[in-house]
């Protein structure tokens, strides 16, 4: 008989939906197998590249298509027709295009073994394959984008004067304090990296970022700080965050709840989940669900233990269409009714008055009817039929071009808006787009602490990670915190997908062996500061000092001794770094390290964001007033960082005090 544990974890796995990212590299055809792909049925300039891995963020999302009678031809006629230079075929019947290629190719010696829906006698990709082609007037591969946008820089250098006025441009900042100094700034904080610090006042830094243009007013009053020693190249520092735009309006945080990952949970697990992220700030769970029996079980103990929480605690479903089947009319009628079951429960998440739900993908669904568009015109009115007036924010993967279009979407969530795609901080642009194309729809934007997984060939074969620096969900959440006037409500990914690495709920039995010994929810007080400013529209006071620390178990590049699969595609687009949020109640001395590598600043009351590139040896950080330490903390016993690992981990380790 299966163990709990093990049935669970294989549970889990049934829901973690393929998916892949990649090392840019334009194609060639020694690169690509193409065995498996018939050549017949090409247009006249195409030609196939073989079986490629697509995944859920899509590596063709630009236009989609489909129908039952798919052909090759009918496909690559299509792209042409609309400029594509990609085309390819997936499952019989989908037809996908676009003009770059996100981050490389995965490439599959199998799995393309579909034959199109409008000729047996041709080959349309598979299930999560692609039978790939590009168009010969093909030059120069592009690298998507879409939010990712290298950052601008500029200098700032800070003087020690007896005036105290701040003159600011776009691209230099003179700041004169006195011993006590009131500051007007007319300007953002920036995110620094100091190159040459110095036991001077003089200092030179290069800011690395330029966050969503925002006027604040801050005034301060500190002492003078004492010199400090010099700090090691590659410090960073932030001081400060943003005022919030105006707005009396109140906003909602959900958080994505993995319920395959809840075999063994119990109502009082449920509701030890929920006090938990009530105590965050969190709103309520969006509950993603696959197709397992127990787990329509499960989320009548949620909604349960919602209720016996008073019912302030919202829940919303999440279908999970890479888990749930929906290419029959019957796939529509149990999901709906699912929906419906749950529409009017006390407990239920509502916006203006309807009930919510969303789904994760779907872009491959159409319910029996002729296209994806036709499949979800078709839920909606199956939906409506039976009494379900509901407010849908899907996450689907196609081109956001489409979103205005689609009478059954109310709003959508914007998944990969969490993470870089590329090797810069996260930047606004994903958002502004998706806002742009929505045209006036509700938008839900995506925010996440880190991203990694390390599944081999024979599972899911997800083996990479998202750029999870710069102080990520901190630099998210202010970043939301900005666009309140925008949007209403936010989903943070994840409470529990411990295959993904974004988790900061707590870790259960269903784990995975990177998450083991790696907690994340010490981030959770961190939360708790952030949502306020994103939900009332003002950061709520500090009375107490708090540390947060998260840093990966080694270097990227590290050569492990016993590897289980091979390094994590993107492992070049992050940095060695500890990163650490302070909330100070009052103006301090910090300090953090990471082994032998130290770094002090003398920092003003607020939010202090600080890193230090990676040594071996143990973590910590501390703050100081008149000379005594007030709070500490140091990770002897818990966590050390290794230049000698056994095996991959991109994840991070994550404490506070």
């Amino acid at each position: 008989m299966i163990g709990r544990s093990l049935f669970t974890l294989l549970a889990y796995l049934a829901l973690s939906g393929p998916a892949i990212a990649f090392p840019f590299h334009p194609p060639s055809s020694s690169e690509i197998e193409d065995s498996n792909i018939e050549k017949r049925g090409l247009v006249a300039g195409w030609t196939s590249l073989g079986c490629v891995v697509d995944a859920h963020t899509r590596v063709l999302s630009e236009s989609f298509k489909t129908t039952k009678s798919m052909t090759t031809e009918y496909c690559l006629t299509y792209c042409a027709q609309k400029g594509f230079t990609y085309a390819g075929t997936e499952d019989s019947s989908q037809c996908w295009c676009g003009n770059s290629i996100p981050q490389g190719l995965g490439t599959s010696a199998a799995g393309c073994n579909a034959a199109c829906g409008g000729n047996a006698n041709e080959i349309c990709g598979g299930p999560w394959r692609l039978s790939f082609y590009f168009h010969q007037v093909y030059k120069q591969s592009k690298v998507s984008t879409s939010s990712s946008a290298k950052s601008s820089s500029s200098s700032s250098t800070i003087k020690t004067s007896s005036s105290s006025t701040t003159k600011t441009s776009s691209s230099t900042t003179t700041i004169k304090t006195t011993s006590t100094t009131t500051t007007t700034t007319k300007t953002v904080p920036t995110t620094t990296t100091t190159k040459t610090p110095s036991p001077t006042t003089t200092t030179t830094t290069t800011t690395r970022s330029t966050p969503t243009t925002t006027t604040t007013t801050t005034t301060t009053s500190t002492p003078s700080p004492s010199p400090l020693p010099a700090n090691p190249a590659g410090a960073n520092s932030v001081f400060g965050v943003a005022n919030p735009p105006g707005s009396n309006s109140q906003k909602s945080l959900y958080v994505h709840h993995i319920v395959g990952n809840t075999y063994s949970y119990s109502v009082s697990d449920w509701m030890n989940d929920m006090s938990q992220a009530s105590a965050a700030g969190i709103d309520g769970f969006a509950l993603n669900f696959g197709n397992l029996y127990w787990e329509f079980t499960q989320m009548d103990n949620a909604y349960a233990a919602a209720n016996q929480l008073g019912g302030n605690f919202k829940l919303f479903l999440s279908i999970d269409f890479s888990a749930n089947s929906c290419s029959g009319a019957s796939d529509a009628d149990f999901l709906t009714s699912l929906v419906q079951k749950y529409a009017y429960n006390n407990a239920q998440a509502t916006y203006n008055g309807k009930p919510m739900y969303a789904s994760f993908s779907g872009s491959g669904c159409n319910f029996g009817q002729d296209n994806f568009n036709d499949g979800f015109n078709y839920f909606d009115q199956l939906l409506s039929n039976k009494g379900v007036q509901g407010f849908f924010v899907p996450s689907i993967f196609v081109d956001p071009s489409q979103y205005s279009g689609f009478n059954w979407m109310n709003g959508e969530l914007n998944w990969n808006s969490g993470w870089p795609m590329g090797d810069s901080p996260l930047d606004t642009s994903s958002d502004n787009q998706y806002m742009g194309d929505l045209g006036g729809k509700a938008y839900m934007p995506a925010i996440s602490p880190f991203f990694f997984t390390y599944y081999g060939p024979n599972s899911y074969n997800k083996d990479w990670i998202y750029r999870s620096d710069d102080w990520l969900l901190a630099r998210r959440f202010e970043q939301i915190v900005q666009m309140r006037n925008q949007v209403d409500f936010a989903e943070i990914i994840s409470w529990n997908d411990f295959g993904e690495s974004h988790y900061v709920g707590p870790i259960r039995q269903v784990s995975t062996p990177w998450s083991v010994s790696m907690p994340h929810t010490p981030l959770l007080p961190l939360i708790n500061y952030y949502s306020s400013a994103f939900k009332y529209g003002s950061y709520p006071s500090i009375n107490t000092d708090q540390i947060f620390l998260w840093s990966r178990p080694h270097s990227k590049w590290a050569q492990p001794y016993a590897p289980t699969l091979s390094k994590p595609n993107n492992w070049q687009n992050t940095d060695d770094n500890l990163y650490v949020v302070m909330l100070l109640s009052q103006p301090a001395v910090v300090t953090i390290y990471s082994g032998s590598n130290k770094a002090m600043w003398n920092a003003p009351a607020g939010v202090a964001k600080l890193s230090v590139p990676s040594l071996p040896g143990s973590i910590g950080a501390s703050i100081a007033r008149n000379g005594a330490t007030v709070k500490s903390y140091d990770s002897t016993g818990q966590f050390s960082y290794t230049s000698n690992p056994a095996d991959y981990n991109f994840n991070y380790f994550v404490a506070n005090a």
